[in-house]
């Protein structure tokens, strides 16, 4: 692991401590490239902002390195913005963790990267919640979490849908994505659907014609619809004038924005607490 805030990675250390995990971490990012080339590990936990190096730039030696070319490596940073999800995964980030997080959702998500049941050594570690938050977290039984809202993705360009699908990986919304206006109408009519979320610009019917026509339909005449688009606001203002949309949310957007966005229109928080 390599982080440049040593607080942070005693944390993350104190938290694998029950997990047949064996952790590394340093602050120093010259030291963990020089770790990953001597010891290859078998995940590689990466903040972004540090001083010196970016994250980003060490994932990409990461990934020049023969050592660690194939080695998965997840991103754990407080940086919420979309361009930089969309880098991490141009260099096959396997994940993308926002802090602050919660301890069991670390200790799943690694589990599911290396393949292996890390949960059952809580169990066996026999921890019982103690007080204070802190073992609380890491007492709390495990939840079957069931997506009870579904929210439909129209847009022509792919990368969108893997970056709200991270998103929204631990909500209460399951996505359906569809790659262009026509084939989002035919799932809007022959699925249940609870939000919208629609490009403006797409080739051959485009968002705001497809919208026209989701408001005539009887499946979705009052499903709230978001209207996204990397043009300003202003410049769609005559074409939105009679566009029966809930919010307009500009590309780029950032984590947050989508959130904000997609809980003033269900009326509800979308994250279980």
């Amino acid at each position: 692991m390599i982080d440049d805030d040593q607080t942070f990675c005693q944390m993350v250390t104190d938290i694998l401590a029950t997990t047949p995990c064996q952790v590394t971490a340093t602050t120093d990012y010259r030291e963990g490239l020089r770790l990953a080339m001597t010891h290859p590990p078998d995940l590689i936990l990466l903040d972004i902002h540090m001083p010196e190096v970016s994250g980003l730039d060490l994932i990409k030696q990461f990934r020049n390195m023969q050592s660690t070319r194939h080695v998965p490596v997840m991103m754990v940073t407080g940086d919420d913005r979309v361009d930089s999800v969309a880098t991490a995964r141009q260099f096959n980030a396997v994940g993308y963790i926002l802090k602050p997080f919660k301890p069991l959702y670390l200790i799943e998500r690694i589990g599911q990267l290396m393949g292996v049941e890390l949960m059952s050594g809580l169990q066996q570690a026999n921890l019982q919640p103690q007080s204070g938050p802190k073992a609380a977290s890491l007492g709390e039984s495990k939840t079957i979490r069931v997506k009870t809202k579904t929210l439909l993705v129209i847009d022509d360009e792919p990368v969108i849908f893997q970056l709200i699908n991270d998103i929204l990986e631990d909500s209460i919304l399951k996505v359906e994505t569809a790659p262009s206006a026509r084939e989002g109408l035919r799932t809007a009519m022959t699925a249940h659907v609870d939000v919208i979320l629609i490009d403006a610009n797409m080739p051959e019917i485009t968002g705001l014609q497809a919208i026209e026509q989701l408001r005539h339909m009887r499946t979705t005449h009052g499903v709230p619809i978001i209207l996204m688009s990397g043009q300003p606001l202003e410049s769609l203002a005559a074409q939105l004038a009679e566009a029966e949309i809930t919010a307009f949310l500009a590309k780029p957007f950032t984590p947050g924005e989508l959130i904000q966005h997609l809980q003033k229109a269900l009326g509800k928080e979308i994250f279980w607490t």
